[in-house]
């Protein structure tokens, strides 16, 4: 087991009564093929940042094990419009996706 990976779940204790039963770690894995999926991205000169409201460690252990350098954690709705319209405003074009989306969508009126 990889203590490092556990260190970044949540932990749930599920309890019957008023007594606990049991410890379960949850966390977020990347899709079999996200990786690849970056890979092909950057190897097309596309530019890939993660915006995420997530905390910084989680989100940047995902962000490496997919193979994203640049991660924005820890953001509101609002941090992440921002960010989008700022890259925007200097000829940006942003796409997005999301977790468990199906496909990636660019244009100009992607908003997180």
């Amino acid at each position: 087991m990889d203590l490092r990976r556990l260190a970044l779940a949540c932990a749930v204790h599920p309890a019957v009564g008023e007594r606990v039963a049991g410890l379960v770690a949850v966390r977020d894995v990347l899709r079999p093929e996200a990786k690849e999926a970056v890979s092909r991205l950057k190897k097309q000169n596309i530019r890939l940042v993660m915006l995420t409201g997530d905390n910084e460690r989680v989100a940047k252990t995902i962000a490496s094990d997919a193979g994203i350098d640049e991660v924005h954690a820890g953001l509101l709705p609002e941090d992440k419009l921002r960010l989008v319209r700022d890259w925007q405003a200097h000829g940006g074009t942003v796409g997005k996706m999301e977790s468990g989306s199906a496909g990636l969508v660019f244009g100009g009126g992607a908003i997180p």
